[in-house]
C-alpha cells in the first residue's frame, strides 16, 4: 500500500555499537531520511486531497511565506526563522508537517491527518510555538522538544 505524504522516507536498518556494550556490543537501529516536496507538488496535492474544502487560490498564496504575509515582512520573516524547516518556503508546507506529525500517533493516521490539517489551515487551532517548530522535524541534530514550558 503505497503511503504518500510530504516527506519520501527511506528507511534502513544500521548497526551502532550500544554504549553501555549490552546485546553483544551491537544495537540494531532504524535512521530515516525525510526530503520535503517542492511547493508546487505541496501545493497539487493539497488541492487534489482538500479540493472540497478550499479554495485553489488559498491554497496557492500558502506555498511562500512572502505571498501568504505580502504587505507584513515581519510575519514572514518570523515565520522562516522560527518555524520552516530546512526547504520549507511556506505555511503550506507548516501545517502539513504538523497535521503528519500530530497524527502518526492515531490509529487512523489519513483521517486524522485531514482533521488536523483542515483546522491549522482555517486557524482554528494553532499550536504553540515549540509544536510548529518542531513537530515532524527529523532534520534537527536533537530532537526539539514539543513542551513550551515546564513546572
Amino acid at each position: 500500500m503505497g503511503n504518500t505524504n510530504q516527506f519520501d522516507i527511506n528507511t534502513r536498518n544500521t548497526k551502532k555499537d550500544d554504549q553501555n556494550g549490552r546485546n553483544g556490543g551491537q544495537n540494531s537501529k532504524q535512521q530515516k531520511a525525510y526530503h520535503v516536496l517542492e511547493p508546487d507538488k505541496l501545493a497539487a496535492k493539497i488541492k487534489k486531497e482538500f479540493k472540497a474544502f478550499f479554495k485553489r487560490e488559498e491554497i496557492e498564496r500558502a506555498k511562500e511565506a512572502a505571498s501568504y504575509y505580502p504587505e507584513n515582512t515581519l510575519a514572514s520573516d518570523v515565520l522562516q526563522a522560527k518555524y520552516l524547516a530546512p526547504k520549507e518556503t511556506g505555511p503550506l508546507h507548516l501545517w502539513y508537517r504538523v497535521a503528519r506529525a500530530v497524527s502518526s500517533v492515531e490509529k487512523d493516521q489519513e483521517h486524522w491527518f485531514k482533521e488536523f490539517f483542515k483546522i491549522l489551515f482555517d486557524y482554528k487551532f494553532l499550536p504553540g510555538g515549540r509544536i510548529m517548530h518542531g513537530a515532524g522535524r527529523e532534520d534537527a541534530k536533537r530532537r526539539p522538544t514539543l513542551s513550551n514550558c515546564y513546572v
